[in-house]
């Protein structure tokens, strides 16, 4: 199962891509179950393609072998997160999924390339993925949950470095981390009355029989459903912030539709369209707040006050993160940029978007830029500003500078050994079947499969 781990960190840039292309596999079919979840031959057949970037040298059979072993893995934190009530909310996923599709618009040169290529629009092909999104997202946070508390000692990480035969140190170009808080635009009080009275006069058209889907069409602000008639697809529990998720699942028969629900992303209406066991088909209706530029200037200036508030000394820049920001993907991550190509929070400079480059150009490392506009996942309005965490050269990679990087890697080794333990300990009380053809790849000895 050494292989799973590679592939599943992989997983953070390359779901969406599986996801995407998922539709252009022939021939699938049930490969595999792992208690009441399915893998699919299109789902070994995708990611094994992807492995072959890092194991060229792999037969096609190998590959498959290992892409299966990694979906099962995959599987089993899925359900354990579930069984643990482990939560994942609906904007960070839709954060996840715009970071995708940002990668994958670049790769293609252009949205309407990428909508070309695969006939379908940005709307769909987020519709697509967004339960595989989910699912990773939830798989991840079950391994930070098994890793929790792990750690390693600066003894171990010379030891790690000191291991490493001298002709495979790596070489490293030029590269910055970054780090920001965020401040958007918040509606006043005003604005989300005039926004609820709204919603409710669209409940109130609907109770008389206008047409969902069109309404959804003409009055939703949620950028990834109202194109589609507020479609969500199906959700389950844990998947939703938890105003919207109570409210969908009291919903008991189709086509029956919501009182107006208040979240933090505005107002809506929900329509439950089918029910499969424990998910749920639904759509909705997002009435958002109209904001002004006074509200943009607000929160200029909140940032402003927040990065004085630094500087003076008066709270550390991770208090700030913790306390003040509004991107919950960086927030989670202490405030720190990811980089979507490589999935670590390094950048080298050509990486880096050209107004955050230019504010940063005469900032010292541990510095700050000034308050720089930014948008949002859904559009929403806001100011940031940057933290510049490090800086380094092009170099052949040592100890001396690159510890936390040497430290990342041996850290992860041994939550690798925590996660291989965890897992024995489970996969004898988890059920597993797999069709014939696979019961034959050396890495189904690690499971207990079921004939």
């Amino acid at each position: 199962m050494n292989s799973s781990r590679l592939f599943l960190a992989a997983l953070t840039i390359l779901v969406g891509y599986v996801s995407v292309v998922r539709s252009q596999v022939l021939g699938d079919g049930i490969v595999g179950h792992v208690e009441g979840e399915i893998v699919l031959m299109s789902d070994v057949q995708i990611a094994s393609f992807q492995l072959q970037e890092a194991y060229p040298d792999q037969s096609k059979a190998d590959l498959e072998c290992m892409a299966l072993d990694n979906l099962l893995m995959q599987k089993i934190f899925v359900i354990q997160a579930e069984r643990d009530s482990i939560y994942v909310s609906d904007e960070e996923v839709d954060q996840e999924l715009d970071g995708r599709i940002a990668y994958f618009e670049e790769m293609f040169g252009g949205l309407e390339n990428l909508e070309s290529y695969y006939g379908k629009t940005i709307t769909e092909l987020k519709a697509d993925f967004r339960e595989d999104i989910f699912d990773q997202l939830l798989s991840s946070r079950m391994e930070g949950n098994i890793t929790a508390g792990i750690s390693v000692s600066p003894s171990e990480v010379r030891s790690f470095y000191q291991a490493i035969p001298q002709d495979s140190i790596p070489f490293f170009n030029a590269e910055v981390e970054l780090a920001e808080v965020v401040l958007y635009e918040k509606p006043t009080d005003d604005q989300n009355q005039v926004a609820r009275s709204t919603a409710e006069e669209l409940s109130a058209r609907l109770q008389d029989g206008e047409d969902f889907e069109f309404l959804a069409l003409v009055y939703s602000c949620d950028p990834g459903s109202s194109k589609i008639g507020g479609d969500l697809g199906f959700i389950r529990r844990g998947q939703m912030v938890s105003a919207f998720e109570s409210a969908a699942f009291r919903l008991k028969n189709p086509m029956e539709i919501s009182p107006v629900v208040e979240t933090e992303f505005g107002f809506h209406i929900i329509q439950l369209l089918e029910r499969q066991g424990e998910r749920i088909h639904v759509r909705h209706i997002l009435i958002c707040p109209e904001m002004t530029d006074e509200n943009l200037n607000t929160a200029r200036r909140e940032a402003e006050r927040i990065r004085d508030k630094v500087l003076d000394g008066a709270i550390t820049f991770e208090e700030a993160v913790e306390e003040y920001s509004m991107d919950m993907s960086s927030k989670n991550q202490g405030g720190l940029l990811q980089n979507q190509k490589t999935g670590n929070s390094f950048f080298e400079m050509d990486e880096v978007e050209g107004v955050i480059a230019v504010r940063l150009d005469d900032v010292e490392v541990g510095g700050y830029s000034q308050v720089i506009p930014t948008q949002g996942y859904r559009g929403e309005r806001g100011y940031r500003f940057i933290r510049l965490v490090s800086e380094t050269e092009a170099h052949q990679a040592n100890i001396e500078q690159d510890y936390s990087k040497f430290k990342a890697v041996c850290l992860e080794q041994k939550k690798q050994k925590a996660l291989y333990d965890w897992m024995n300990t489970v996969i004898p009380s988890i059920y597993i079947d797999v069709v014939s053809d696979y019961q034959t790849c050396p890495q189904m000895k690690n499971w207990k499969v079921y004939e």
